[in-house]
């Protein structure tokens, strides 16, 4: 099994300033201010969710134009989970209804992975602020700069 990869600005991995350099010059070139807009063929339910993640991902400066497809499978599973609620709430016997609990669990499957993904959840979020504050505190301490390369004032 492969490792998942990590930004360059959360990995806990040692790298020379020169692989953080050529590693944060790729992942700047995917990240941009470009505007996502939701493809037309979205209800209007789904184009409410896709504006509220792209809103989200664009202010913690990590959207891209690539994660237009991504947002766009999240805003729909997202619809289709709340009218399964919607349908749940109405009548509480489809709870027993073992077709409409499978598709139930497999929407709820993707919904945390497509969340994972874009870093939705709330465990995503934990993980990112954790590296986030490891990797502040390493920039800061200038004992580790001197040990990794670096002089005193970076």
């Amino acid at each position: 099994m492969v490792a998942r990869a990590k930004s360059v600005k959360t990995t806990k991995k040692h790298l020379t300033k020169a692989e953080k350099e050529a590693r944060l010059a790729v992942e700047n070139a995917f990240t941009n201010d470009a505007e996502v807009t939701p493809p037309s063929y979205l209800n209007k339910a789904q184009v409410e969710v896709f504006q509220f993640i792209a809103g989200v991902l664009k202010r913690a400066n990590v959207l891209s134009s690539l994660d237009t497809q991504t947002i766009t499978q999240t805003s729909v599973v997202i619809d289709m989970l709340n009218n399964a609620n919607i349908q749940v709430a109405a009548d509480p016997t489809l709870s027993t209804d073992s077709t409409f609990t499978q598709n139930l669990e497999r929407l709820t499957r993707t919904y945390l992975k497509l969340c994972s993904e874009l870093g939705l959840s709330p465990t995503a979020r934990a993980k990112m602020g954790s590296l986030i504050a490891n990797k502040k505190q390493e920039e800061t301490d200038p004992l580790l700069n001197v040990l990794q390369g670096g002089g005193l004032d970076e």
